[in-house]
Formats: C-alpha cells, sequence, structure tokens
C-alpha cells in the first residue's frame, strides 16, 4: 500500500508541474486542480501532514469564498470564485422537484446559517427540495470550501488545535448570518478536540451535501 501511495503522489507531482494554472475560457484541469485532488487523496488516506500541507498550498492559490450574506452565487456553481475544477456529470433535473433533503441533514443547519434557504427550497413544513439540478451551472469537482474542511480536520488530528479552529471558523464566517457567527465562532473556540472533530464533521455534511 505504501508502494502504491507513493506513485500515485508521483503521478500528482507530475501533473501539477505539466498543467497549466489556468486555461482561457475552457474548463479543463489545472495545476490548482491536481493539488486539490492530491490534498483529498491525502486526507483520505489519514496522511495528516501531507493533508494539512496541501489543503493549505490550495488554500494559499484559490482560497477565495462565496460570502453567503451578500451573494446569490452558490458556491457549487460553475462561476463561483470558488470554483477549482467544474467537470461533473450534473443529476437529473426530476431530483430538483422529486428529491427529498434528509431530515437529520436539515436538522444539522443551525439558526443563521445562510446554507439552508440557498441550497434547499422548503415546500412543506416536513417537505424541502434541492435549489440546484438539472443544468450544467452545478457541476462542481473541486471548490474551495472543502479546503478549508481538510486543512481543519488534519490540523485536527496533528493536535494543532488553534489552526483547525481558524481553518473552520473562516468557512463559517462565509456561511453564517453577521450577527450570527460571532456566537459560533466563540462556541468552536471553546471546543475540546472530541468537540471539535464532530464539528469539523457536521461542517462537512452541511457544507459539501
Amino acid at each position: 500500500v505504501a508502494e502504491i501511495n507513493q506513485h500515485i503522489y508521483e503521478d500528482f507531482d507530475a501533473a501539477i508541474a505539466a498543467l497549466p494554472e489556468k486555461y482561457s475560457g475552457e474548463q479543463r484541469a489545472t495545476k490548482y486542480a491536481a493539488m486539490a485532488f492530491k490534498a483529498r487523496h491525502a486526507l483520505y488516506m489519514g496522511d495528516w501532514d501531507n493533508a494539512y500541507q496541501y489543503a493549505s498550498n490550495v488554500i494559499t492559490q484559490h482560497g477565495d469564498l462565496e460570502d453567503l450574506t451578500t451573494s446569490s452565487v452558490l458556491p457549487s456553481h460553475y462561476k463561483s470564485v470558488e470554483a477549482i475544477l467544474s467537470m461533473e456529470n450534473i443529476m437529473p433535473a426530476i431530483y430538483q422537484t422529486e428529491g427529498r433533503i434528509n431530515t437529520e441533514l436539515l436538522n444539522l443547519y443551525r439558526s443563521g446559517d445562510m446554507r439552508k434557504g440557498k441550497y434547499y427550497r422548503q415546500v412543506t413544513a416536513s417537505i424541502s427540495t434541492l435549489q440546484k439540478g438539472g443544468n450544467n451551472e452545478y457541476r462542481c469537482t473541486f471548490r474551495s470550501s472543502e479546503f478549508y474542511l481538510i486543512a481543519a480536520e488534519a490540523a485536527l488530528e496533528l493536535e494543532d488545535l488553534d489552526n483547525a479552529r481558524l481553518h473552520l471558523t473562516t468557512l463559517m464566517k462565509a456561511r453564517y448570518h453577521k450577527n450570527i457567527f460571532p456566537k459560533e465562532e466563540t462556541k468552536v473556540n471553546n471546543m475540546n478536540q472530541d468537540e471539535l472533530r464532530q464539528e469539523i464533521q457536521d461542517e462537512r455534511f452541511r457544507e459539501l451535501a
């Protein structure tokens, strides 16, 4: 496994070296997309040092976030400032009207979290559906918010709680109403390692669902 993993990292490094920083008017893989893929791989392998380093590199090069308190653009939109690579196949339009959002997920969104109203559409008291689906505008492969979550999780597992909190709250600031965020930030800053691990997992569920 270690040998195969080393080959995978070498392939990523070769791709990062060979790919351009951007294409003009085309959605194709870039240097930053390969860097993002490398960070995600390191996270899934539990390679915390590399996951933190690579996610930090992505944030440094492509760390813009949509401020949902002011922006009408969803973070998963291909024209979002967060978009690193947008090449996924899109779910059929029927999901937008027929899909039902899991209650467990909806209950994770707190008061003041702008995502609940922007990601989903409440139809009745018990039924919510998706805001996106059925067109090519939401073909998100990699976007910058994921790498704040990767950096936060990796820092936590490296017992660097200050940086874990910093990356997590940086993302949360762009997602919560400005009057609510300070309270949420205080909660995060008072969490111990186990509480913070759960919060990062919950925030990943809220953000990337």
